[in-house]
């Protein structure tokens, strides 16, 4: 996974005092108060179940992670939601006499494990990683942790990821993301598509049910052009941050999974569903067939493509520069390069479009964070407070009112209300294929689906039946121990 260094948008500021303006009956936290005569302290409480908070002696409460909350004094290198949880650290460590401490993510995590040591009272996962912890037996379910309840309400914005890292019932992993994380989708350039004559209102087409694999073509024909005949078009329909987004982007937006969960409970290959078929030579036919899909030259053949050289910098330099109409990215692209770089040009965001096999839209959610408890931890009793603890919002962060703005000003922009509709209809739609639990994907990428779409070597159909039987032991390492 690429390292996300996030930064905090200029306007967070703003967005902030219109969220404390807009909360309007957010409950404070009571103050200490000391009696008439003796100076004796009415004792805390906790402003969520107004019972008698638990002093927990300085007990340190540690986070191990590697993408969020990671310490920032300066809070210059903080988005939107790991802004809100440090204020609330702050609050809670007051509140119930203990430090919050966060470690980097052990690259030894496994060795720590099976060595009987606890790592950190929670442990930040990606999705991908966390399914392997869990067929690993490295975490606990939530629900049998006593205490840690997560139908309760203070979990309620954050359901979804639960929901996600949920698995045969079990909800394993925890969210604090206020605003919620969302991982994928396509940027689009609405000043390249005005100027070349595009008369489509996509968010319309998005809103009636229309944004579909034949509109996606035929937009993307109409902004192919190469006004000088030379073969090489100066603009195209769509590229894509990496070769395998590219590729499993399509197939999770016609609804394909490359491995599912069968009526036995056994977590199967699922090459030959024809959902996963016809997303893979959607991408491929955009490519090959049509030419419409931007493949830089250095991606060209296998060799070079895996020998690297092509920055996701040069991507969104291209972007931004009209190479292309849509761009298919994870979120955090957006707020980190697109963003800052987008000053001559106006874009917005919107889902993958419907392929032909599905009635909804869909976002590959693999990617998003969350918190899990380790099988060593003995430190329940206190950690599970100020887990309960952590879950509710700092002072200035009551009410929902402020989410959308910060959204917006994090990711888009200046009164782009579409793309933070969309932001929040792709994270309702978030999933996850068990197909990432496996880990390391290379094999598949590099002879199967790469090979059809990047480099035109066989159709979908005979590579994915070529790889047929190749991932499932690790899949059975994975999720179907005996």
């Amino acid at each position: 996974m690429r390292e996300m260094k996030r930064f905090l948008a200029l306007g967070l500021a703003a967005v902030m005092l219109f969220g404390i303006a807009g909360c309007g009956g957010g409950e404070e936290a009571p103050e200490t108060e000391n009696t008439e005569g003796g100076g004796e302290e009415f004792p805390k409480v906790d402003p969520y179940t107004n019972a008698e908070v638990q002093d927990l002696g300085g007990y340190e409460f540690t986070i191990a992670a590697s993408f969020q909350y990671y310490e920032d004094p300066t809070g210059r290198d903080l988005i939107v939601s790991e802004q809100a949880w440090q204020d609330r650290r702050k609050e809670v460590e007051d509140l119930y006499n203990c430090k919050i401490t966060v470690i980097p993510y052990p690259g030894n995590f496994s060795s720590k494990i099976l060595a009987g040591e606890k790592v950190a009272d929670l442990v930040q996962m990606d999705l991908t990683q966390l399914y392997n912890a869990i067929g690993a037996g490295y975490l606990r379910p939530l629900d049998s942790i006593e205490g840690l309840d997560m139908s309760d309400e203070r979990w309620d914005y954050t359901s979804k990821y639960t929901e996600l890292a949920t698995y045969k019932g079990r909800p394993y992993a925890l969210s604090y993301a206020v605003p919620y994380e969302v991982r994928g989708g396509m940027v689009y350039n609405k000043t390249l598509l005005k100027n070349l004559g595009v008369e489509e209102d996509i968010q319309q087409l998005v809103d009636n049910g229309e944004w579909t694999f034949d509109k996606f073509l035929e937009i993307c024909q109409k902004v192919t052009v190469d006004s000088n005949n030379d073969g090489i078009p100066e603009s195209y329909g769509v590229m894509s941050q990496s070769g395998d987004k590219y590729c499993t982007d399509f197939i999770n937006a016609n609804g394909g999974r490359l491995a599912v969960m069968n009526e036995e409970g056994k977590v199967v290959e699922n090459f030959s569903d024809q959902k996963v078929i016809n997303g893979l030579t959607f991408a491929a036919d955009l490519a090959n067939t049509y030419n419409v899909a931007y493949i830089p030259e250095s991606w060209r053949t296998k060799e070079s493509f895996l020998a690297g050289g092509y920055s996701q910098s040069d991507f969104v330099k291209e972007f931004v520069n009209g190479k292309a109409a849509f761009y298919m990215c994870e979120t955090w692209v957006m707020n980190q390069l697109i963003k800052p770089a987008a000053d001559n040009i106006e874009y917005g965001f919107v889902p993958m479009p419907k392929g032909p096999d599905t009635d909804s839209y869909s976002c590959d959610g693999h990617y998003m964070l969350g918190f899990g408890v380790t099988v060593n931890n003995q430190d329940l009793d206190k950690a599970v407070i100020i887990i309960n603890a952590l879950a509710e919002r700092a002072a200035s962060y009551q009410g929902d009112d402020w989410i959308d703005s910060a959204i917006e000003v994090q990711f888009f922009q200046d009164g782009d209300q579409d793309s933070v509709d969309n932001y929040k209809l792709l994270y309702e739609n978030s999933n996850f294929d068990y197909i990432y639990g496996i880990g390391d994907l290379n094999a598949l990428y590099n002879n199967a689906l790469q090979p059809a779409v990047l480099w035109n070597q066989g159709s979908p159909a005979s590579v994915l039946d070529s790889m047929r039987g190749s991932m499932q032991s690790y899949l059975d390492t994975v999720y179907n121990k005996k």
